[in-house]
């Protein structure tokens, strides 16, 4: 066997180390390829989310970090600039942008753009750190006139932050050392009188001046400062110094614990922290102080409203000197862009600097795409604009112009206000109703504003006296006393709460204005109406009281089970069904002659006004078991549209539909179906739409409970400020983009109008939480959306104290046959009755003998 030729043995060796080598390199090939395509996507994604959403800060903030590891310093800086044109940048930001610029500068170009960072930079927010920086890249500056402005930058930091009383000193230390190296720099004079004497001179002294302006300011380690003066010029520290020197002190004695607490805070200080140190400086009344503080708290906790809204306060209401205040207002809706009243008190400011017309149109048109999040901020930014064109009108002589302008801007603003469903949106109708109302009777406008008054008593707070009081108040100074008291008199019947209020106000007004036939009128209606109300205030009453003391919550026939209680059986025996068949006129009078009431009988379908069957009572529970309620029908459906919507449920034993003495539909029904399984399915159609409008399936004789779950569900999205004509399959398209969709559910009105607002179900939380990210303030087709978590918010139980609501036209007056005249004399002149008294007698019913004895005064 030959051995193997070593020069053979050392080619392969080579050629096995080239293709190892040629495999490593293609290996490196492909994965710097593999992430070359991940980085362009995470580009394309961030690129993407910007575009649809962009004021997401958090969004802009990662995609700055993303490129800060790249290359590309084209798009880093494109990045940064399009994220300070949004929002105000911390000083980290700043400084980071501004150390990397710096790195890259090459020539006075460069470092004068670096300079308008940094202008930019000190604008944002107040930063002793920014300003370091600042003026150290000033003294690097080189070129003709350097050390004027490293001086010029050295005094407006001083100016800015000198008052820091924790960094202060920083910039006071930094600018003496800038002019003690050219105090060191400069020739002594050959004599006292030489220029080059008499210019040292002059620099010392601006150097004793700097340690006088600091020791006259309260900052940490001034003890430090005072032996620094004395090291340097020890003659110069006379007493004069040492007085400005122990004021400050004491100052800093007095503020001491505030910045020890700021400073032994493990995390940034809030609002709260500086809260009572701001109170304190406001009552000392140190302007420049007061705005030092101001400014180090907005550093620190710059997206709280309340400290925007306090900080322009002051600037507006005490300092009142505009130029100033104008960009603090500027910088407050850079740093919370949603709060509607920061952007009212920016707006006011401009208007109060007389800003053109165009200017404050295009800050409102702003305005309404970030700050509109509820009924609120819309009434907010609705009151500025038409309070800003109102103020421009002279109502002595107006310009046909400005009020038809005025008057289509009241008209927008009542759609858009109609548009949200939040709980006050009523609320602030009526307020808009009452400022346009103002307007008009103003101008003169008696039908105009009696037609805006209609509105308001059409609205849901027409049963509060309050609303009521205001229009009769409205009508008393701008109308006359016929409406006048035609308005009290409709208060009195309408409103639910307190109708004893305007009663009294009607019964005044026709003692001090009107006729004795109108006083009678006034007093007999009131007493009348309070005899109504305040048996309905003891009945409620009761029933609370009954409900509190119940170990367990009513069933649903808790009114049947009542029954027997209100009578015990030693007052008032059962009678048997002989006695019960007796002749109706039997017992008409009692053993002392006195006339008996007719007995009770039940009510008459004719006198109800319905000609259909009576729902399933408790004697058949299958029958009742396997009925649904239906409502909020079309009053002119069709049975035939029923049950075709129904048909495919289960087999359909009846249908009745409520109606009228005229045979019309009163808009309810019941269904019978002969299956128990086809109630469950038909309760799945709840809402299914009926002649547009959406109909609301329930179980039969059971307490209306809601459908959905009232809690927290974290695989659900509440979504408002959906366009009025967006489709559910519009926004299946949209979210689907994010997850699988369980379900998509549009709030409608009774009468099928689509109210702006939708669920979105996700079968998963991650899903769902990915669309809030991607789709909260995504703009549609012009309207902003609105998406979180649904999690609604618990319902408010009404209290004993509270009034009963009026769910109904009630009769206000009672039939008085057959009641002795002297008892219905008593009764009109009892305004109430007590609790107390009432449930003392709980359960025992007045008889005849109770009357006889009543009339007697026994």
């Amino acid at each position: 066997m030959q051995d193997d030729n070593p020069e053979e043995m050392e080619t392969n060796q080579a050629e096995a180390i080239d293709d190892s080598g040629d495999s490593d390199l293609e290996s490196d090939g492909e994965d710097t390829d593999a992430q070359r395509e991940t980085s362009n996507a995470r580009l394309k994604a961030f690129e993407q989310s910007i575009a649809e959403n962009p004021y997401n800060y958090s969004v802009h903030e990662d995609f700055i970090k993303f490129l800060e590891k790249g290359d590309d310093l084209d798009k880093l800086r494109a990045a940064r600039e399009a994220m300070a044109k949004l929002f105000p940048l911390t000083p980290q930001l700043w400084l980071t942008w501004i150390r990397q610029e710096i790195d890259l500068c090459l020539d006075e170009e460069e470092k004068l753009k670096v300079l308008e960072l940094f202008q930019r930079a000190v604008k944002d927010y107040t930063s002793v750190d920014v300003w370091l920086e600042y003026c150290q890249f000033g003294i690097g500056l080189s070129g003709e006139g350097n050390f004027e402005r490293a001086r010029a930058i050295f005094e407006e930091a001083c100016n800015k932050v000198g008052l820091h009383v924790q960094k202060g000193s920083l910039i006071f230390e930094a600018y003496r050392e800038f002019e003690l190296a050219i105090y060191a720099t400069m020739p002594d004079g050959a004599a006292p009188d030489d220029k080059l004497a008499k210019d040292k001179e002059k620099q010392r002294r601006k150097i004793v001046s700097l340690f006088k302006r600091q020791l006259s300011v309260p900052l940490f380690d001034m003890e430090k400062t005072l032996a620094e003066l004395k090291e340097f010029a020890a003659h110069e520290a006379d007493s004069n110094i040492i007085l400005i020197y122990q004021k400050a002190l004491k100052k800093l004695e007095s503020i001491h614990p505030f910045e020890m607490k700021l400073n032994n805070l493990s995390s940034p200080a809030t609002f709260g922290d500086y809260e009572e140190y701001l109170e304190l400086e406001i009552r000392e009344g140190d302007a420049a102080r007061i705005q030092m503080l101001f400014e180090r708290a907005v550093t620190d906790d710059c997206l709280r409203v309340e400290l925007w809204e306090k900080y322009n306060k002051y600037m507006d209401l005490t300092l009142k000197i505009d130029s100033l205040a104008l960009p603090v207002h500027e910088r407050s809706i850079r740093n919370v862009p949603w709060s509607s009243s920061l952007w009212v008190s920016y707006l006011t400011c401009l208007e109060r600097m007389s800003a053109p017309t165009e200017k404050i149109e295009a800050i409102l048109k702003d305005a309404r795409q970030v700050a509109i999040l509820s009924a609120t901020d819309a009434l907010n930014l609705w009151i500025f604009h038409l309070s800003n064109l109102r103020r421009k009108i002279d109502f002595k002589e107006p310009s046909s112009e400005l009020v038809e302008q005025l008057r289509e801007l009241f008209e927008k603003a009542e759609v858009e206000l109609t548009e949200f469903t939040d709980a006050d949106t009523e609320q602030h109708l009526e307020s808009l109703f009452y400022y346009w109302a103002t307007v008009e009777a103003n101008l003169g406008n008696t039908q105009r504003w009696r037609e805006i008054w209609q509105k308001i008593t059409r609205q849901g707070a027409s049963s509060q006296v309050k609303t009521w009081l205001s229009y009769a108040n409205f009508e008393k100074t701008y109308g006359d006393f016929k409406h006048y008291r035609k308005v009290l008199q409709r208060g009195l019947y309408a409103s639910a709460d307190w109708p004893e209020q305007i009663g009294e106000q009607w019964v005044q007004a026709e003692l001090q204005e009107g006729t004795l036939d109108g006083l009678q009128e006034a007093q007999s209606k009131f007493e009348a109406r309070m005899r109504v109300v305040n048996e309905k205030r003891d009945k409620a009453a009761t029933r609370e009281l009954l409900n509190a003391q119940s170990t367990q919550p009513p069933e649903l026939s808790s009114k049947r089970e009542l029954k027997p209680k209100k009578r015990k059986a030693s007052e008032s025996p059962v009678k048997n069904d002989s006695e019960d068949k007796k002749g109706k006129w039997k017992n008409l009078s009692d053993g002392d002659g006195f006339k008996m009431p007719l007995p009770v009988g039940p009510k008459s379908s004719e006198g109800s006004g319905t000609s259909h069957k009576p729902a399933p009572s408790d004697d058949d529970p299958l029958r009742e078991a396997q009925t649904v309620f239906l409502s909020n029908l079309a009053y002119e459906v069709e049975e035939e549209k029923i049950r075709e919507v129904f048909k495919d449920v289960g087999r359909i034993e009846e249908l009745r539909l409520v109606r009228d003495y005229k045979h019309r539909c009163k808009g309810f029904g019941y269904l019978v179906f002969d299956d128990l399984n086809s109630v469950q399915s038909a309760l799945k159609k709840d809402r299914a739409p009926i002649d547009g409008r959406p109909v609301f399936v329930s179980r039969c004789n059971e307490r209306k409970q809601f459908e959905f779950s009232l809690g927290l569900e974290k695989n659900k999205l509440f979504v408002k400020n959906v366009p009025l004509d967006a489709t559910k399959e519009e926004l299946q398209e949209l979210f689907a983009r994010c997850g699988a969709l369980s379900d998509v559910r549009l709030c409608v009105l009774r009468n099928g109008k689509f109210k702006g607002m939708a669920y979105i179900d996700f079968v998963d939380e991650p899903s769902a939480s990915a669309a809030v990210v991607k789709f909260d303030g995504f703009d549609m087709r012009g309207k902003t959306l609105s998406v979180a978590i649904s999690n609604p918010p618990p319902r408010k139980e009404k209290s004993l104290t509270q009034a009963p609501e009026r769910k109904s036209k009630e009769p206000t007056m009672k039939t008085r046959l057959f009641v002795p005249r002297s008892l219905l004399t008593k009764a009109a002149t009892d305004k109430s009755h007590s609790v107390t008294a009432e449930t003392k007698n709980l359960g025992a019913a007045a008889t005849n003998d109770d009357f006889r004895n009543l009339f007697l005064n026994k």
